[in-house]
């Protein structure tokens, strides 16, 4: 969930955002631009002082609070920012991102945050994606399946929320209803080598390898260089 939640930190200043994908680079860095970092706090802090809906200037902000792993300054931020434009939904999806990075029991408010973009907009996909990620991981797989249908609901042909929905059942170990849904995405999308290796493996798991055989064979025929297919085939026979 953690790439997926970072996927949404716009893009205004690449060396800043950079550093907020890869927070490990981080302390390398540090002490060579930490004067320069600091004296960028001090701008861009007066800059939003004055004017809190300078976005350019919060979303610069942020991330450099993101750069030394100051969560709590940043989320206090976007909460100044949501008092007087309580329906972005581009600051809400960066708080949910900074409370999923928090951990522990900043998760729960992350899912809060989700749900209050899906109760701003009811259809937004990526906020009911992020949302099940997150109640997955935390083994909440009945919430997670609940937001992966409804995604289909409202985008019948996106294969990777089948492919999504089938995995939390999977985990829940219902492999037959995971294979139910792999079949269905195969439907829509043949040719898609995701939902093959899906199927390939779930077969495998459920001691029916000769069926497993079957995919990956079809898997290296659509694609001769997917590795793992080959590598499945090898361990089967």
């Amino acid at each position: 969930f953690y790439i997926d939640a970072i996927a949404f930190v716009p893009t205004y200043n690449n060396s800043l955002n950079t550093i907020m994908k890869y927070p490990s680079i981080a302390p390398k860095s540090f002490t060579i631009t930490r004067r320069k970092i600091f004296r960028s706090e001090k701008y861009y802090k007066n800059k939003v002082k004055y004017n809190i809906k300078d976005k350019k200037s919060l979303f610069d902000l942020i991330q450099i609070y993101g750069w030394l792993f100051e969560y709590p300054k940043a989320i206090d931020y976007c909460n100044k920012y949501l008092k007087q434009s309580p329906k972005d939904i581009s600051i809400r999806f960066l708080k949910a991102s900074l409370l999923s990075w928090s951990g522990g029991s900043k998760v729960d408010d992350a899912i809060k945050e989700y749900k209050n973009i899906i109760a701003i907009d009811n259809k937004n996909i990526e906020a009911r994606k992020l949302l099940a990620v997150l109640a997955g991981w935390n083994n909440r797989y009945d919430e997670a399946i609940k937001n992966y249908k409804e995604i289909i609901k409202i985008d019948p042909k996106n294969i990777d929320a089948y492919i999504s929905l089938a995995t939390q059942y999977s985990w829940k170990g219902k492999v037959t209803r995971a294979l139910e849904i792999f079949e269905q995405a195969e439907k829509i999308a043949p040719d898609n080598t995701k939902v093959l290796h899906a199927l390939g493996n779930n077969y495998l798991w459920s001691g029916k390898p000769y069926k497993a055989l079957k995919f990956f064979k079809r898997i290296i025929s659509i694609d001769e260089k997917d590795m793992t297919a080959y590598k499945k085939l090898a361990a089967l026979y």
